[in-house]
């Protein structure tokens, strides 16, 4: 250290002094003489110097100076700090922080941009070096130019300063790899420091795009607007690696694990096809293009549904259902046969097992047979029920349900009530016969109605109508006229019901018998005991009516409007009073098969008595009277 002093006067022979201090610029806290040594320049100037170890006391890091106090012969005195002389003792090492890269994953065509800090006293650009470094290799690869700075924030601590360093590394020549930035800086007291960053700030050199192996969704058949599941294989690349999966650069995948990324998307009807884009880190692109799909957006048409026998018996029959379907998507799994009670909320009987068999054209038809048993396989009671078709395609899209009603019945028909109009017939008449008939799958063609002597012998059907009367009750008639046939003397109605299940009922007991008899009563011996008589003289009448069926009793015997009166056997009579104005007595007789005969007897009324006109005798002896009259 060494100070130029300006006097005229000075002589360090004499009353001159000199003395050399070393202080700190900070206060002038520390006071160290130095030994100095003086020489005249002229007569104007004089040199003093001296040295200042600064490893003797171990002086801290900072900034000192010289101070000078000079005394010339006249004993002024002055005392001077000089500033531009000052010496910074640093025995610290530069401190390298805040490594920072502006991507973490670069193409050759990328140019990175570091930065880093140094917080240091006595700084030199000239000895601070930035190098890019190999992570694998690790050693230095190649340097760069970083411009240092004072950075907005300074240190606290009095002459430290902190330095930006900031560059541009342009990696086009490097082989794929990670790659760390470090920065070595020597300070002017000599002090070296090498950092480097860790590995948040590695960059990962990556020149190949990614290999999209292979697209999947999960169906290829959708409903437009419906979610559609994607999985992508990206071989040789991660969630560390890729940047994005997506779809159509909307939708971004999630990573699942090894080189699986999956998500999903929405179905667009206008393209039917989705576009798989993978990026890595780097920027490197590659596109799956065009993974076809099919939008449908028709349901299942199902149509009639097509039953076997619409009533069964549970016990011992089946039912067979056809179903044709139409959807040029159709999955035959999705077909859905079930058996419910017959109401909207009806109660679950089974699922029947269907298969289908494609037509042409989307048209399939799909059968499925039902044993008349529940879940439990059971026989069903006797119930009304209903099939029901359910169809989704591969789509998803569901259909309507489509159902069909039918009956199990294991139920005879129940016959109760069988009576005719008449009892007896003389086939004038239209003979009715009415039965009712309790059945819960009843078909009137299946009920027939017959006449049978009272042998059991069959001797003729009859056409009968029926009609509901409540419920499963039925009101079945039927007419017979013998008019023009012949039937036997006594018969009855025998009626025969089958349900459209083969239930059957023969009624046990046949209808009342009907008697038919078509012959009339015969009139004989009809007599009156006088056939002479005076107007309200009573007259005797006898008669005998013959054929006479024993079973078919007479129901009116007349004469006159008097009731003919059984005398024995066949012989009948009764008391007639004479009219005058009629002189005929006629006589009727009717049997309870409307069969009637009818005949008449006549006789004189007399009410004048003789008229006597002239009498005479013709001997004396014996005497003739000889009255005439008239």
């Amino acid at each position: 250290m060494s100070a130029l002093i300006n006097e005229t006067n000075f002589d360090l022979s004499s009353q001159s002094k000199v003395d050399l201090k070393v202080v700190t610029d900070e206060g002038n806290k520390l006071e160290e003489d130095i030994e100095e040594t003086c020489s005249t320049i002229n007569s104007s100037y004089s040199i003093c110097s001296g040295v200042w170890d600064a490893t003797v006391n171990d002086y801290g890091d900072g900034n000192y100076t010289l101070r000078v106090r000079t005394v010339d012969e006249a004993l002024n005195e002055r005392n001077q700090t000089y500033q531009g002389s000052e010496v910074t003792v640093d025995n610290a090492k530069p401190d390298i922080t805040g490594f920072d890269v502006d991507q973490r994953y670069a193409t050759y065509d990328d140019s990175v941009e570091f930065s880093y800090n140094i917080i240091e006293r006595s700084f030199s650009q000239e000895r601070t070096v930035t190098n890019i470094t190999n992570f694998r290799n690790n050693p230095d690869i190649t340097g760069v130019n970083a411009q240092c700075n004072l950075a907005s924030e300074q240190p606290e601590k009095r002459g430290v300063s902190n330095r930006t360093c900031e560059g541009i590394w342009n990696p086009s020549s490097l082989p794929d790899g990670n790659y760390t930035v470090n920065a070595t800086s020597t300070d002017l007291a000599g002090n070296t420091r090498r950092n480097e960053s860790n590995v948040n700030e590695w960059v990962f050199l990556d020149n190949e795009p990614p290999n999209i192996t292979q697209v999947s969704i999960n169906n290829t058949v959708i409903q437009a607007g419906r979610p559609i599941a994607v999985n992508v294989t990206v071989p040789g690349d991660d969630s560390k690696t890729l940047e994005r999966v997506n779809v159509d650069g909307i939708v971004n995948l999630s990573y699942s694990g090894g080189s699986l990324w999956k998500g999903v998307t929405n179905s667009d009807q206008e393209d039917s096809f989705i576009n798989v884009t993978a990026v890595d880190k780097a920027g490197n692109t590659d596109i799956n293009e065009s993974v076809n799909f099919e939008v449908d957006d028709e349901p299942p048409k199902l149509y009639q549904i097509n039953i076997s026998d619409r009533s069964i018996d549970p016990r011992d029959q089946e039912v067979t259902f056809t179903q044709n379907i139409f959807d040029e998507n159709f999955v035959e799994s999705k077909v859905n046969f079930t058996v419910t009670g017959d109401t909207d909320s009806g109660s679950f009987i089974r699922d029947i097992d269907e298969t289908c068999d494609p037509q042409n054209s989307g048209n399939h038809t799909c059968k499925g047979t039902w044993n008349g048993t529940n879940k439990q396989n059971d026989p069903v009671v006797t119930d009304r029920y209903k099939l029901t078709v359910r169809a989704e395609d591969a789509a998803g899209q569901r259909s309507g349900k489509n159902s069909s009603a039918f009956k199990a019945d294991k139920e005879d028909p129940r016959i109760f009530d069988q009576n005719t109009n008449v009892s007896y017939t003389n086939g004038s008449e239209i003979v009715g016969f009415n039965v009712t008939i309790d059945e819960f799958t009843f078909n009137e063609s299946l009920v027939n109605i017959s006449i049978e002597d009272q042998r059991g012998t069959y001797f003729s059907e009859t056409d009968e109508t029926c009609r509901n009367i409540e419920g499963t009750r039925y009101n079945c008639t039927s007419a017979v006229n013998f008019s023009e046939r012949q039937a036997p003397k006594n018969y009855s109605f025998r009626t025969s019901v089958t349900d459209n299940a083969g239930n059957k009922n023969n009624a046990v007991e046949p209808s009342e018998w009907v008697v038919n008899d078509q012959t009339a009563p015969e009139i004989a011996n009809l007599s009156l005991n006088d056939s002479y008589v005076s107007s309200g003289q009573k007259m005797n009448l006898t008669l005998d009516i013959t054929d006479e069926d024993p079973i078919v009793p007479l129901v009116s015997k007349k004469a006159e409007g008097n009731t003919l009166q059984k005398i024995r056997d066949k012989n009948y009579t009764a008391e007639i009073e004479a009219d005058a104005s009629d002189e005929v007595v006629n006589v009727s007789v009717a049997d309870k098969a409307g069969n009637s005969r009818s005949t008449s007897i006549g006789y004189i009324v007399d009410n004048e008595p003789p008229e006597i006109f002239s009498f005479n005798s013709n001997a004396t002896d014996n005497v003739w009277w000889c009255v005439v009259y008239k």
